[in-house]
């Protein structure tokens, strides 16, 4: 029988869906959370502009793993930091916007585009706005360190950059979103080693953390906590390696796995994992 501490959860896919607003299911659900004493945050690919309302959102005041695990924070403190150099993924970044691909980069825990695209085109006009374009000078290209870099391209073209990736894959490490999306930060670390810096923080142990995902960046942060989950819509590889698959997709799995292995426990009603596992 396992006794959850704290909970750890995706954002993209997992708890918010394409532009949705925040979830209000979600929301009731972390509230009940912090009233049985359970502890509720996230471990995503963002960065930290992009997590901090939601944070907000739930008044939570906890250690965030940001960047696919290259930054884990609490509040304006830096708990970990692992920047990569930009100088090797300069062929990458090359034949990406030859291709007219989308490139992202975090840079001081801010994001910006590196160029204007067709797709940069699209946001602005869809939402007003979008990250500010900065391209990267001649001496920021062979001295920089980002937090992370993101390739992005709706018509289907990262696998065109797989030759490019084959070379670089000791020191960096690369998340694919099918076809369209490609995240690169330092091969030393993932959101594993993420939720293990705040679990120790906490006071915490790994067994005593349950654990959210549904993409291949979540795959070992799922085999390493007491109590993996994937939601419905989840990769076919990233719910084997989940111990147990939610029934309902996004948002509503969160809220059942919370439902299912945190909260009827508290209500003295404990739940065996081993009549759910995959």
């Amino acid at each position: 029988m396992k006794e959850i501490k704290m909970v750890v959860c995706d954002i993209d896919d997992t708890l918010i869906t394409e532009d949705c607003p925040f979830p209000p299911q979600v929301a009731d659900a972390v509230k009940e959370l912090q009233k049985a004493g359970i502890l509720f945050t996230f471990a995503s690919g963002r960065q930290p502009q992009m997590i901090n309302p939601y944070l907000k959102e739930l008044c939570l005041d906890m250690p965030v793993v940001a960047c696919n695990g290259a930054l884990v924070y609490h509040k304006k403190r830096i708990l970990f930091h692992r920047p990569i150099p930009v100088k090797p993924l300069i062929p990458l970044i090359e034949k990406a916007a030859q291709s007219d691909m989308t490139i992202l980069y975090c840079l001081q825990q801010k994001e910006y585009t590196l160029r204007e695209t067709d797709y940069v085109r699209q946001r602005i006009k869809e939402a007003g706005s979008y990250h500010p374009v900065r391209p990267l000078s001649p001496t920021e290209l062979e001295t920089a360190q980002l937090d992370k870099l993101v390739v992005m391209d709706k018509a289907g073209n990262i696998p065109k950059l797989q030759p490019l990736i084959k070379p670089l894959k000791h020191d960096y490490s690369f998340t694919r979103y099918g076809d369209i999306g490609l995240e690169i930060v330092s091969g030393e670390v993932n959101k594993a080693f993420g939720i293990q810096i705040i679990a120790k923080q906490m006071g915490i142990c790994l067994n005593q953390v349950m654990a959210i995902g549904d993409n291949e960046n979540d795959n070992l942060m799922l085999r390493i906590a007491g109590l993996g989950i994937a939601v419905g819509n989840a990769l076919p590889q990233t719910k084997e390696c989940a111990d147990y698959v939610c029934v309902l997709s996004g948002p509503d799995g969160v809220v059942e796995a919370i439902e299912r292995f945190c909260l009827r426990r508290n209500r003295n009603a404990a739940v065996d994992i081993n009549e759910y596992s995959v």
